[in-house]
């Protein structure tokens, strides 16, 4: 039982480093939830900030959900990877530090398909791209991918009831933290992402 809840308890702690909103206010000294979209995550840095900022928050958001999943490997297996990975997930979205509010969970959600399986990374990153380019909804972009994941683990998890359910979950989670975009999407007042910046 400790093990379990150290799992969880490390991933939502992890979860909870923003590096969006520590970024923003040690460098650029704002809070990135007051610009743009008001997401903590890596298409709103980049929006605000550029490129390179939101490179550097897409690669932390990914580096700490590895590191959660990683560490719970070592301690109960796969179950303890879909505890870390729940728990990295949930405070990803809703930090502890940062009153709950952050970000939308795709790029922790990538480190989540690569820690059940390399290819399923590459499968989101194929739609991701082939949806981002064409129309720059990268909202749409991240809908697709948590609908691909849930449906990519059923059949490249090694049958894993712990990691489909780490899949489904954070999925569900994504799409659900994206429930406004998704409304301004069927509306047609979503915004555009501008790759040049």
């Amino acid at each position: 039982m400790i093990k379990y809840l150290i799992c969880i308890l490390v991933g939502y702690l992890l979860g909870s480093l923003n590096i969006a909103i520590i970024i923003s206010r040690l460098v650029f000294k704002s809070d990135v939830r007051n610009s743009g979209s008001g997401n903590a995550g890596a298409t709103n840095v980049a929006r605000t900030f550029g490129w390179k900022a939101g490179v550097l928050t897409l690669a932390f958001d990914f580096a700490k959900c590895m590191f959660a999943c990683w560490a719970g490997r070592s301690l109960l297996g796969n179950m303890g990877v879909c505890l870390a990975g729940l728990g990295c997930m949930f405070g990803h979205c809703f930090p502890v530090y940062f009153h709950f509010k952050g970000g939308k969970g795709i790029a922790v959600g990538a480190a989540v398909a690569f820690s059940i399986n390399p290819w399923i990374l590459l499968i989101l990153a194929i739609v991701f791209f082939s949806i981002a380019i064409p129309t720059r909804y990268v909202s749409l972009s991240s809908v697709c991918c948590a609908l691909t994941l849930m449906i990519a683990s059923f059949f490249l998890s090694g049958g894993s009831i712990p990691l489909i359910v780490l899949a489904c979950v954070s999925g569900v989670l994504a799409i659900y933290m994206h429930r406004a975009n998704i409304q301004r999407l069927l509306s047609g007042t979503e915004k555009r992402f501008a790759f040049h910046k």
